[in-house]
Protein backbone atom coordinates (compact mmCIF):
# COMPACT_ATOMS: atom_id res chain seq x y z
CA UNK A 1 0.00 0.00 0.00
CA UNK A 2 1.20 3.50 -0.89
CA UNK A 3 0.33 6.13 1.69
CA UNK A 4 0.96 9.87 1.80
CA UNK A 5 0.35 11.79 5.01
CA UNK A 6 0.10 15.55 5.48
CA UNK A 7 2.34 16.33 2.50
CA UNK A 8 3.55 19.87 1.98
CA UNK A 9 5.82 21.38 -0.66
CA UNK A 10 6.87 24.97 -1.27
CA UNK A 11 9.18 26.85 -3.62
CA UNK A 12 10.65 30.22 -2.60
CA UNK A 13 8.31 30.33 0.40
CA UNK A 14 5.30 29.81 -1.88
CA UNK A 15 3.35 26.64 -1.12
CA UNK A 16 2.45 24.38 -4.05
CA UNK A 17 0.60 21.64 -2.18
CA UNK A 18 -0.62 21.55 1.40
CA UNK A 19 -1.98 18.94 3.80
CA UNK A 20 -2.26 16.21 1.16
CA UNK A 21 -3.25 12.74 2.32
CA UNK A 22 -3.77 9.73 0.08
CA UNK A 23 -3.92 5.96 0.09
CA UNK A 24 -3.44 3.69 -2.92
CA UNK A 25 -3.88 -0.07 -2.72
CA UNK A 26 -2.43 -2.83 -4.91
CA UNK A 27 -4.48 -3.01 -8.10
CA UNK A 28 -5.50 0.65 -8.00
CA UNK A 29 -5.24 2.57 -11.26
CA UNK A 30 -5.61 6.24 -10.43
CA UNK A 31 -5.91 9.28 -12.65
CA UNK A 32 -4.58 12.46 -11.03
CA UNK A 33 -6.11 15.55 -12.58
CA UNK A 34 -6.18 19.30 -12.10
CA UNK A 35 -5.30 22.49 -13.91
CA UNK A 36 -1.83 23.09 -15.30
CA UNK A 37 0.38 24.28 -12.46
CA UNK A 38 -1.86 22.78 -9.78
CA UNK A 39 0.89 20.56 -8.38
CA UNK A 40 0.35 17.24 -10.18
CA UNK A 41 3.95 16.92 -11.33
CA UNK A 42 5.23 18.05 -7.94
CA UNK A 43 3.25 15.30 -6.21
CA UNK A 44 4.48 12.63 -8.64
CA UNK A 45 8.07 13.85 -8.25
CA UNK A 46 7.69 13.50 -4.48
CA UNK A 47 6.30 9.97 -4.77
CA UNK A 48 9.20 9.10 -7.07
CA UNK A 49 11.53 10.72 -4.53
CA UNK A 50 12.94 13.11 -7.12
CA UNK A 51 11.84 15.93 -4.82
CA UNK A 52 11.68 15.79 -1.06
CA UNK A 53 8.56 16.91 0.74
CA UNK A 54 8.98 19.93 2.99
CA UNK A 55 6.53 18.29 5.34
CA UNK A 56 4.73 14.98 5.78
CA UNK A 57 5.69 11.43 4.83
CA UNK A 58 5.26 8.89 2.04
CA UNK A 59 5.34 5.17 2.78
CA UNK A 60 5.21 2.01 0.69
CA UNK A 61 4.12 -1.09 2.60
CA UNK A 62 4.70 0.81 5.87
CA UNK A 63 8.31 1.65 4.96
CA UNK A 64 9.26 5.32 4.47
CA UNK A 65 10.69 6.53 1.16
CA UNK A 66 14.18 7.03 2.52
CA UNK A 67 15.83 3.75 1.62
CA UNK A 68 17.10 3.01 -1.87
CA UNK A 69 15.37 -0.38 -2.06
CA UNK A 70 11.99 1.30 -1.57
CA UNK A 71 12.68 3.98 -4.19
CA UNK A 72 13.67 1.23 -6.63
CA UNK A 73 10.08 -0.02 -6.45
CA UNK A 74 8.85 3.03 -8.39
CA UNK A 75 8.94 3.38 -12.20
CA UNK A 76 8.32 6.93 -13.38
CA UNK A 77 7.55 8.44 -16.77
CA UNK A 78 8.40 12.10 -16.26
CA UNK A 79 8.30 15.01 -18.67
CA UNK A 80 12.07 15.39 -18.61
CA UNK A 81 14.05 14.83 -21.80
CA UNK A 82 16.48 12.21 -20.56
CA UNK A 83 18.10 10.93 -23.75
CA UNK A 84 20.04 12.38 -26.67
CA UNK A 85 18.24 12.67 -30.01
CA UNK A 86 20.97 10.70 -31.81
CA UNK A 87 20.54 7.74 -29.44
CA UNK A 88 18.95 4.73 -31.12
CA UNK A 89 16.07 2.94 -29.46
CA UNK A 90 18.29 -0.13 -29.09
CA UNK A 91 20.88 1.98 -27.26
CA UNK A 92 18.14 3.54 -25.14
CA UNK A 93 16.96 0.07 -24.11
CA UNK A 94 20.52 -0.97 -23.25
CA UNK A 95 20.99 2.14 -21.11
CA UNK A 96 17.92 1.20 -19.10
CA UNK A 97 19.17 -2.34 -18.51
CA UNK A 98 22.30 -0.83 -16.95
CA UNK A 99 20.25 1.50 -14.75
CA UNK A 100 17.59 -0.95 -13.57
CA UNK A 101 18.00 -4.60 -12.65
CA UNK A 102 14.27 -5.25 -13.05
CA UNK A 103 13.98 -4.38 -16.75
CA UNK A 104 12.21 -7.11 -18.74
CA UNK A 105 13.77 -6.68 -22.19
CA UNK A 106 11.52 -9.26 -23.82
CA UNK A 107 8.43 -7.37 -22.70
CA UNK A 108 9.78 -4.05 -23.98
CA UNK A 109 10.76 -5.64 -27.31
CA UNK A 110 7.30 -7.18 -27.64
CA UNK A 111 5.63 -3.81 -27.04
CA UNK A 112 7.84 -2.07 -29.58
CA UNK A 113 7.15 -4.80 -32.15
CA UNK A 114 3.40 -4.55 -31.55
CA UNK A 115 3.61 -0.83 -32.33
CA UNK A 116 5.73 -1.43 -35.43
CA UNK A 117 8.69 0.53 -34.04
CA UNK A 118 12.15 -0.31 -35.40
CA UNK A 119 14.78 -0.33 -32.64
CA UNK A 120 17.42 1.00 -35.02
CA UNK A 121 15.62 4.32 -35.34
CA UNK A 122 17.07 7.27 -33.46
CA UNK A 123 14.97 9.02 -30.83
CA UNK A 124 15.22 12.26 -32.77
CA UNK A 125 13.65 10.59 -35.80
CA UNK A 126 10.50 9.58 -33.96
CA UNK A 127 7.16 11.34 -34.00
CA UNK A 128 5.81 12.57 -30.66
CA UNK A 129 3.48 9.59 -30.47
CA UNK A 130 6.20 7.04 -31.28
CA UNK A 131 8.57 8.59 -28.75
CA UNK A 132 5.89 8.43 -26.08
CA UNK A 133 5.35 4.73 -26.84
CA UNK A 134 9.07 4.06 -26.43
CA UNK A 135 9.02 5.86 -23.08
CA UNK A 136 5.84 4.07 -21.99
CA UNK A 137 7.58 0.80 -22.84
CA UNK A 138 10.51 1.77 -20.62
CA UNK A 139 8.11 2.05 -17.67
CA UNK A 140 5.97 -1.01 -18.38
CA UNK A 141 9.09 -3.14 -18.86
CA UNK A 142 10.08 -2.65 -15.25
CA UNK A 143 8.96 -5.12 -12.57
CA UNK A 144 8.03 -2.80 -9.69
CA UNK A 145 5.17 -2.09 -7.29
CA UNK A 146 4.36 1.49 -8.31
CA UNK A 147 4.05 2.97 -11.81
CA UNK A 148 3.82 6.75 -12.28
CA UNK A 149 3.03 8.58 -15.53
CA UNK A 150 3.16 12.36 -15.91
CA UNK A 151 0.87 13.52 -18.74
CA UNK A 152 1.43 10.52 -21.03
CA UNK A 153 -1.43 11.58 -23.32
CA UNK A 154 -0.31 15.15 -23.93
CA UNK A 155 0.59 16.19 -27.49
CA UNK A 156 -0.15 12.82 -29.09
CA UNK A 157 -2.93 12.02 -31.55
CA UNK A 158 -6.08 10.06 -30.77
CA UNK A 159 -4.77 6.78 -32.23
CA UNK A 160 -1.50 6.92 -30.27
CA UNK A 161 -3.41 7.86 -27.12
CA UNK A 162 -5.68 4.84 -27.55
CA UNK A 163 -2.71 2.51 -28.08
CA UNK A 164 -0.90 3.89 -25.04
CA UNK A 165 -4.01 3.46 -22.87
CA UNK A 166 -4.49 -0.12 -24.05
CA UNK A 167 -0.87 -0.94 -23.24
CA UNK A 168 -1.11 0.53 -19.74
CA UNK A 169 -4.30 -1.41 -19.06
CA UNK A 170 -3.18 -4.75 -20.51
CA UNK A 171 0.50 -4.76 -19.55
CA UNK A 172 0.36 -3.51 -15.95
CA UNK A 173 0.60 -6.15 -13.25
CA UNK A 174 -2.74 -6.75 -11.53
CA UNK A 175 -1.28 -6.09 -8.08
CA UNK A 176 0.60 -2.91 -9.02
CA UNK A 177 -0.32 0.65 -8.10
CA UNK A 178 -0.59 3.03 -11.05
CA UNK A 179 -0.97 6.82 -10.90
CA UNK A 180 -1.42 8.76 -14.15
CA UNK A 181 -1.56 12.54 -14.24
CA UNK A 182 -3.66 14.15 -16.94
CA UNK A 183 -5.48 17.45 -17.23
CA UNK A 184 -7.58 15.96 -20.04
CA UNK A 185 -10.10 13.42 -18.72
CA UNK A 186 -11.97 12.76 -21.95
CA UNK A 187 -11.52 9.14 -22.97
CA UNK A 188 -9.68 8.11 -19.82
CA UNK A 189 -12.72 6.59 -18.11
CA UNK A 190 -11.59 3.08 -19.04
CA UNK A 191 -8.31 3.60 -17.22
CA UNK A 192 -9.08 4.33 -13.61
CA UNK A 193 -10.93 2.99 -10.62
CA UNK A 194 -10.06 6.12 -8.61
CA UNK A 195 -9.88 9.77 -9.60
CA UNK A 196 -7.89 12.32 -7.64
CA UNK A 197 -8.14 16.08 -8.16
CA UNK A 198 -5.62 18.65 -6.98
CA UNK A 199 -7.41 21.93 -6.46
CA UNK A 200 -6.56 24.86 -4.21
CA UNK A 201 -3.33 23.05 -3.23
CA UNK A 202 -5.14 20.06 -1.71
CA UNK A 203 -6.12 16.60 -2.95
CA UNK A 204 -9.73 15.59 -3.37
CA UNK A 205 -10.95 12.07 -4.09
CA UNK A 206 -13.79 12.01 -6.60
CA UNK A 207 -16.40 9.37 -7.37
CA UNK A 208 -15.89 8.61 -11.08
CA UNK A 209 -19.50 8.03 -12.11
CA UNK A 210 -20.61 11.39 -10.71
CA UNK A 211 -17.92 13.49 -12.36
CA UNK A 212 -18.70 16.51 -14.50
CA UNK A 213 -15.41 16.91 -16.37
CA UNK A 214 -15.95 20.64 -16.95
CA UNK A 215 -16.46 21.22 -13.24
CA UNK A 216 -13.38 19.17 -12.36
CA UNK A 217 -11.02 21.20 -14.50
CA UNK A 218 -12.66 24.60 -14.27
Amino acid sequence: MLVGMNLYKAYANHSIIENIDFEAKPGDMIVLTGENGSGKTTLLDMIAYLKKADGGTIELNSEPFISNNIRQQVAYLSNENFAMKNTTIAEFVKQHTLLFDDIQIEKWDRLLASWGINKQLKLGELSTGMLMKVKIGSVLARDVEVYLYDEPFANIDILARSEVMKAIISETKSDAITIISSHHLEGTEQLYNKLWLIKNKTLKKLIPKYIDQKLVIH
